[in-house]
């Protein structure tokens, strides 16, 4: 999103209450004429504040709701989850909660052109991933099919075993993400250019190919390659 709608500024939001989110919710839920049972917790980064988790779960147990509670996550830290770790880790291994962590790039300068942070944080991804895996969270894998330079099927390659060894069948729970060019990444992908963090040239296409076409025929079944991610067991 555009950087100017995550400033704190009231003319763009306010903070809510567990109570006042769901009532916005089923008040959508029942304007609506399609099924909307899941309800995304996302961000910003949600896990800076876990405690939003704990509360708006606790929030729909109170109410007898029948949802799904979505976390989205950048995997930037695993700090203020720790902190709250007792209360937290009984909600994430709940059936119907789970979460997507969102990896950047398949190296650690993939990782830090893409996000402007020090390559060396880019095990702080792997360690989140690990602590939700370690709860036995329902988790997901978003991977935006950006990647620089030269050696793109090793360096996807080695991400892949890195992803197998937090779990060997979470390559498969990876959806893999075309960037489009729609108003706002537009306006984030002219502004990180002049940062000198341009989009990559290579074909996003290609990469997406490369993953699903590719690298993971080579590692499963196609009977687990024709399952939907939410069916491979973890």
């Amino acid at each position: 999103m555009p950087p100017e709608i995550n400033l704190s500024n009231p003319s763009f939001g306010k903070f809510f209450s567990p109570k006042e989110i769901l009532d916005y919710f089923l008040s959508a839920k029942s304007k609506s004429n399609e099924p909307m049972n899941v309800i995304r917790i996302t961000g910003g980064e949600p896990t800076i504040i876990p405690e939003i988790i704990v509360d708006i779960y606790s929030e729909i147990e109170k109410r007898d709701l029948k949802l799904y509670v979505w976390i989205d996550t950048n995997l930037s830290m695993t700090k203020y989850l720790e902190n709250i770790e007792g209360d937290l880790r009984s909600i994430m291994k709940k059936r119907n909660v789970g979460a997507v962590g969102c990896f950047k790039g398949f190296c650690k300068e993939d990782f830090s052109i893409l996000t402007g942070a020090e390559p060396k944080f880019y095990e702080k991804q792997f360690e989140a991933a690990k602590l939700f895996l370690n709860w036995k969270t329902d988790f997901y894998v978003y991977l935006p099919a950006l990647t620089y330079n030269d050696d793109v099927e090793k360096k996807a390659k080695e991400f892949v075993q890195r992803l197998q060894e937090l779990n060997k069948n979470l390559p498969l729970r990876v959806e893999m993400l075309i960037i489009k060019d729609y108003p706002g990444a537009v306006i984030n992908i002219r502004e990180k250019t002049n940062q000198g963090r341009p989009m990559p040239t290579i074909d996003q296409k290609l990469v997406f190919e490369l993953w699903y076409n590719k690298l993971l025929p080579k590692l499963y079944s196609k009977e687990m390659l024709n399952k939907f991610c939410c069916e491979i067991p973890l």
